[in-house]
């Protein structure tokens, strides 16, 4: 568990990051991104990490804002067909729309644009040369208009469209992957009855 909260890409352009393009949100209102949300594109500087089954490809489940300024997230990432589940707290920085990740250093989230009802486009800094983009969505499917808004943003900074991997149906969690055999799960019958009886 702590090595998928160090290695996921929840995170932001940092106090001590001298990159122009990094700004603030002025007018972000946290409550309105509550609630649940669909990882729908990821894009990082280490493209193998972002890709399927790679150790940065987080998804965001929800968000709920919290009276005290943070944010609590539900996050998963899927490993090899496993979905493993992380709860993260986004602690809120003097700058707007920038939170750090579990208090760690060097580790930021930044909302970076979202109209609350459609789409939500983040960027995290994970330590201090890994920059991570996604793009979430109220649904799943998303129209094709915000896709493009997220190519032509994560374009503009360097990356090209071919870099963006966009998330399947197949990949997506919460979901139930395990499934047991019916051998094992005889087993599992066998001792529980054992221990019923003992």
């Amino acid at each position: 568990m702590k090595l998928l909260l160090l290695t996921m890409g929840l995170c932001v352009a940092s106090a001590f990051a001298s990159d122009s393009w990094v700004s603030e949100y002025p007018d972000f209102k946290p409550e309105q991104i509550n609630g649940h949300w669909f990882s729908i594109a990821v894009v990082s500087d280490r493209r193998k990490e972002t890709m399927p089954d790679g150790s940065n490809r987080f998804q965001i489940y929800s968000f709920q804002a919290r009276e005290n300024g943070d944010i609590h997230a539900i996050t998963y990432i899927n490993w090899n067909d496993v979905c493993q589940q992380a709860n993260i707290t986004l602690t809120e920085t003097k700058t707007p729309g920038q939170y750090k990740v579990n208090r760690l250093e060097d580790n930021y989230f930044l909302m970076e644009d979202t109209d609350y009802k459609n789409f939500l486009i983040v960027y995290c800094q994970i330590g201090r040369s890994n920059r991570v983009w996604e793009l979430f969505g109220r649904s799943k499917y998303i129209p094709r208009l915000y896709k493009m808004k997220f190519e032509t943003k994560v374009m503009s900074h360097g990356f090209q469209k071919e870099d963006v991997s966009y998330f399947s149906e197949k990949e997506r969690c919460p979901k139930e992957v395990i499934r047991l055999s019916s051998d094992v799960r005889n087993n599992i019958l066998q001792i529980v009855a054992r221990e019923g009886k003992a």
